[in-house]
C-alpha cells in the first residue's frame, strides 16, 4: 500500500521544490517579481534576493 492509498490523496504530499499553485502573492512578492523581471529584462544588475532561512526566497523564482 502507497502513501497516497494509505491516506487516501490525489498526489504526493512532499515535492523538492516549492510548488507555485500554493504561493500567496503578497504586495512584497508581487514587487519582488516586478523587480526581477525589470532587471533581467533590462540587464540592469545581477538579481540578488535574500532574507531568512524558510522566507519563502524561491518562491517568487518558481512562478510563471
Amino acid at each position: 500500500m502507497t502513501v497516497l492509498e494509505y491516506f487516501g490523496l490525489n498526489e504526493q504530499p512532499f515535492r523538492i521544490g516549492p510548488d507555485p499553485r500554493y504561493l500567496f502573492y503578497s504586495a512584497q512578492v508581487k514587487e519582488a517579481i516586478a523587480k526581477c523581471e525589470y532587471m533581467a529584462r533590462d540587464r540592469v544588475a545581477p538579481i540578488y534576493m535574500y532574507g531568512p532561512i524558510g522566507s519563502g526566497n524561491l518562491d517568487p523564482s518558481s512562478t510563471e
